[in-house]
C-alpha cells in the first residue's frame, strides 16, 4: 500500500513538473508574440504616419496644380473679354487668395442696372 501511494506522489510530482515546465513555455510564448505584435504595432503605426503625410503632401500639391489652371483659366477669359469688349471697357484686376474679379466699366455697369431697373418696374 504504501509502495502504491509513494509510486501515485512521485507520478504526480513527475506530471505537476512537465505542467510547471508546459507553463513556463507558454508563458515565455505568450511574451515572445506580445513583444512581435508590440513591433508590428510600431512598425503600422509608423507606415501609417509616412502614408498620412505622403497624402497630405500629394493634396497640397493638387490644390497648387488646380490653384495653377484656375489662374491660366482666368487670364483666358479675361483676355477674350477685352478683346470682345474692345477698347470700351477697362479691366481691373483685383488678387486674392480665391480668384481673380474683373471690374468693367462704370458705364456698362450703369447701362446694365439701368435696363434691369425698367425691366423690373414694367413687370410690377
Amino acid at each position: 500500500m504504501k509502495a502504491k501511494i509513494l509510486a501515485f506522489i512521485t507520478e504526480s510530482d513527475a506530471r505537476i513538473e512537465k505542467m510547471e515546465a508546459e507553463f513556463r513555455d507558454s508563458r515565455e510564448k505568450l511574451l515572445r508574440d506580445l513583444r512581435e505584435l508590440q513591433n508590428q504595432q510600431s512598425e503600422q503605426k509608423s507606415r501609417l504616419e509616412q502614408i498620412t503625410k505622403t497624402d497630405l503632401s500629394l493634396m497640397i500639391r493638387r490644390i497648387m496644380e488646380m490653384t495653377g489652371s484656375i489662374q491660366k483659366q482666368d487670364q483666358e477669359i479675361r483676355k477674350v473679354i477685352v478683346e470682345n469688349l474692345g477698347g470700351s471697357a477697362r479691366t481691373e484686376v483685383v488678387d486674392s487668395d480665391a480668384a481673380s474679379y474683373i471690374q468693367y466699366d462704370r458705364g456698362i455697369l450703369i447701362q446694365g442696372m439701368r435696363s434691369f431697373w425698367s425691366g423690373f418696374i414694367a413687370i410690377n
